[in-house]
């Protein structure tokens, strides 16, 4: 499984395009996803129930979803805004979302099927592990008010 850096930018991919893992499909646009799974030591926790000790704020059940990546036919996964301290416990977990509908393309960009999978959550999904960026805030030196004469 891939790992792919996540928290610096939200509402944005911050994969590549999602691909059919046996390279048989080439995957369009994905137009709707389930909630995710974090999973941890064989056991899949939906995101909106995993609430381990200390985190300040639950995960909505869409924090993680599908963006159509710019430019392209083709979708990336990406994320909510964080909210609170959610990043912290985001690093290096394993994910997997669940594709709810996805187009498949051929090799010149077509769309030749809509899928839309049924049953099982895990038979057509996108698993991922993350890895929280570590980055200091940009600096940006306050602007200094101007100076107004006062007159008395």
């Amino acid at each position: 499984i891939q790992t792919f850096p996540i928290g610096k930018y939200a509402d944005r991919a911050f994969t590549p395009a999602i691909c059919d893992k046996y390279g048989k499909k080439i995957i369009g646009v994905v137009g709707s996803t389930g909630e995710s799974y974090i999973v941890e030591g064989g056991k899949k926790t939906l995101i909106s129930h995993y609430y381990p000790h200390g985190l300040k704020q639950k995960f909505s059940p869409s924090f993680f979803k599908s963006f159509t990546l710019y430019h392209q036919q083709r979708s990336g996964v990406g994320h909510e805004t964080p909210q609170q301290n959610q990043l912290y416990f985001l690093d290096h977990k394993c994910i997997v979302l669940p594709l709810k509908a996805y187009q498949v393309l051929d090799k010149y960009g077509n769309v030749i099927d809509n899928v839309h999978p049924h049953g099982y959550p895990f038979k057509d999904c996108v698993a991922f592990r993350t890895k929280v960026e570590k980055y200091e805030p940009k600096y940006e030196p306050k602007e200094e008010p101007e100076y107004e004469p006062k007159y008395e």
